[in-house]
C-alpha cells in the first residue's frame, strides 16, 4: 500500500507540475504580447522624436527679423 500512495503522490505532483508550467506558458505568452506593444509604442514614440528634433533644427535654421529696439521710459510713445 505504501508503494501506492508514493505512486499516486507522484502522479499528483507531476499534474501539479503540469498545471505550473502551463500557467507559466500562458504567464510568458502575455509578457511577450506585452513587450511587443511596447516595442511598437518605442518605436512610434523614437519617429516622433525624430520628427521634432527635425522640426527644431529647422526653426534655427530659418532667419528671423530683428527684435524692435526697446524705448525705455516713453510708455510707448
Amino acid at each position: 500500500m505504501a508503494a501506492t500512495g508514493a505512486a499516486e503522490g507522484r502522479c499528483a505532483m507531476g499534474m501539479l507540475d503540469q498545471a505550473l508550467l502551463q500557467q507559466a506558458k500562458k504567464a510568458q505568452g502575455e509578457t511577450n504580447q506585452r513587450l511587443d506593444a511596447l516595442l511598437v509604442e518605442q518605436q512610434r514614440t523614437n519617429a516622433l522624436l525624430a520628427q521634432l528634433v527635425q522640426l527644431l533644427q529647422n526653426q534655427q535654421s530659418v532667419p528671423r527679423p530683428p527684435s524692435p529696439p526697446v524705448t525705455w521710459g516713453t510708455n510707448g510713445r
